[in-house]
């Protein structure tokens, strides 16, 4: 019975230390995985940025050479837009 009370007790103690050791090593596989993910967010992103800052100065170059509308012909086009979903029309 000693024996049996000795092998338990001494796994009482591994098994604990186990899972201490597998988590702290879970931790840091995910830590290397978010690394990686968050650095290819951080590629596409500035690429996006890039791209759009590119897109900016190209329309307003464009938006140079083309008259300007006045502020109320604006918000005629934009009231002629459709409504956002889930809006009752009015009129």
């Amino acid at each position: 019975f000693l024996v049996v009370y000795a092998v338990l007790s001494a796994l009482a103690l591994v098994f604990p230390l186990a899972c201490l050791m597998l988590t702290i090593a879970a931790r840091f596989e995910v830590e290397l995985c978010q690394q990686d993910v968050m650095g290819d967010l951080q590629k596409h992103l500035l690429k996006a940025l890039q791209k759009d800052q590119l897109e900016n100065s190209f329309f307003n170059g464009l938006s140079e050479a083309i008259p300007h509308r006045s502020q109320s012909q604006r918000s005629l086009v934009r009231g002629r837009s459709a409504p956002l979903p889930g809006s009752r029309e009015i009129g």
